[in-house]
């Protein structure tokens, strides 16, 4: 884990907002999030004390079905109604 001067939250404290999303497998296929599609909208959160947040929400949420992801990841976050908050102490405070 860096320490704690050296992580984003330090170098870009503020709110900013996802331009792209680009996910891909360890073979370099693209993957598109089921629950959150390719292009989510996304708010990114950092503060000087390593603090981290961030709300990613499906941009096309007209559909009455919505894809809910099957289970929490390592972070234990998990997209659900198109929508996925992370909240996170990067300095593991």
């Amino acid at each position: 884990m860096p320490e704690c001067d050296q992580l984003l939250s330090v170098a870009l404290p503020g709110s900013w907002e996802l331009i792209s999303r680009i996910d891909v497998t360890d073979a370099g296929a693209l993957r598109v999030d089921p629950a959150l599609g390719a292009d989510p909208l996304a708010l990114l959160i950092y503060d000087r004390s390593g603090h981290f947040a961030a709300q990613f929400m499906k941009r096309d949420r007209s559909s009455r079905v919505v894809v809910d992801a099957p289970v929490a990841g390592a972070n234990n976050s998990r997209a659900q109604g198109g929508v996925r908050r992370l909240f996170r102490d990067l300095c593991g405070r």
